[in-house]
């Protein structure tokens, strides 16, 4: 996953010895669907924010994939491989986080957090382990 803000400028790599493609449909945003040779490299913008993150994928290549969030503010984050994330900068305040997993879309838990001034705020979000059909 990528989080871009609007405006941002995004490099897309063809990394790979074959072409692909880059497929991504946006909701907001106007629709991208490239050949991309290898080795090659293009940018995207977006405009305006996306309320989820979008998919993009290859239409050649079914096993590639990405998603992307676009937001038109800072404060969003990928975990590491552990699950932990962590926000800079976050001005005193209420807020609301919501949690997004590729596998299911946003988690039905959110968590509401008070940021003070001066002292980092640790805070844990634990969901129960779902049973998944084999």
């Amino acid at each position: 996953i990528v989080c871009l803000r609007t405006w941002q400028r995004g490099r897309i790599t063809n990394i790979d010895s074959v072409v692909t493609n880059y497929h991504l449909n946006s909701i907001r945003n106007p629709l991208v669907n490239r050949l991309v040779q290898p080795k090659e490299a293009f940018f995207l913008r977006f405009e305006k924010p996306e309320s989820v993150p979008i998919r993009a994928h290859s239409d050649l290549h079914p096993w590639v994939r990405q998603f992307l969030l676009v937001t038109d503010h800072p404060w969003v984050a990928v975990t590491d491989h552990t699950g932990c994330f962590s926000l800079r900068g976050l001005p005193p305040g209420e807020y609301r986080f919501k949690v997004w997993h590729e596998m299911v879309g946003y988690l039905n838990k959110s968590l509401v957090i008070t940021v003070g001034d001066k002292l980092p705020v640790n805070v844990s979000i634990t969901y129960p382990e779902q049973n998944q059909k084999q």
